[in-house]
């Protein structure tokens, strides 16, 4: 049982630096991600618009700044996490819990387009041009 929570403790604090890292470029590019927010807001494009198509824009938008803000609470998840398996704490089991979940549902993009695209994919394994 402490294997499995030595190696959990470093998957996640791998993960949690990774995450760390993410978030510190996604910090940096607010600034710009922002300006060009208010650019795109402000341009004759979106003015002209129609309700339901200023609702889309607008919509994709703040998508696009939830995802690029993502690497922020998933690297506090993954520290305190990574904290709570170090320190051997009786809440770590529920933090690892969530954590795989987390990050099991991080995957699921990916099979959805290796499923949808499996037919493409096989050629390019065959052929070795693709490694997964």
């Amino acid at each position: 049982m402490q294997a499995i929570r030595r190696l959990l403790q470093s998957a996640f604090g791998f993960l949690a630096l990774v995450f760390i890292s993410a978030a510190f470029s996604t910090l940096a590019n607010f600034h710009h991600f922002f300006a060009t927010l208010t650019f795109d807001l402000s341009s004759d494009s979106f003015q002209d618009a129609t309700g339901l198509r200023r609702l889309a824009i607008f919509s994709l938008l703040v998508l696009g700044m939830l995802i690029r803000s993502a690497p922020i609470p998933l690297s506090a998840l993954y520290s305190t996490t990574w904290w709570t398996l170090r320190k051997g704490k009786p809440s770590g089991r529920a933090w690892a819990l969530a954590a795989s979940i987390i990050t099991a549902l991080q995957g699921i993009p990916f099979l959805v387009l290796i499923i949808r695209y499996w037919s493409q994919i096989h050629g390019l394994l065959g052929s070795g041009l693709l490694v997964l």
